[in-house]
């Protein structure tokens, strides 16, 4: 018997796999897998705020902020999106933002 995942699944595996790769510090690895599942899933707000953190701790603060802000596009609440987007903020140089 086959066992067939949805889109929804796959992503959610795929995002976790790109979790903890950016964990292992992995973060070029990380961040191809999270583009993978935006290319798949361009309405998946996770995969772009996990983008977003993963960037950040690389230090590509420019890219990090806007797929944070992509991010707070699907769910303007998620407060852990919210910081990381000051963190980026922050890094930049951008204190008024």
């Amino acid at each position: 018997r086959r066992v067939v995942s949805s889109a929804p699944e796959i992503a959610q595996t795929k995002c976790n796999l790109g979790i903890s790769l950016a964990y292992a510090k992995q973060y070029d690895e990380a961040i191809r897998i999270f583009r993978d599942v935006i290319a798949d899933n361009p309405n998946y707000a996770r995969a772009y705020a996990h983008l977003g953190e993963t960037l950040y701790k690389n230090r590509a603060y420019i890219e990090s902020i806007a797929s944070l802000r992509k991010a707070l596009e699907f769910n303007p609440a998620d407060a852990v999106t919210m910081v990381n987007l000051g963190n980026s903020l922050h890094e930049r140089g951008d204190y008024d933002e």
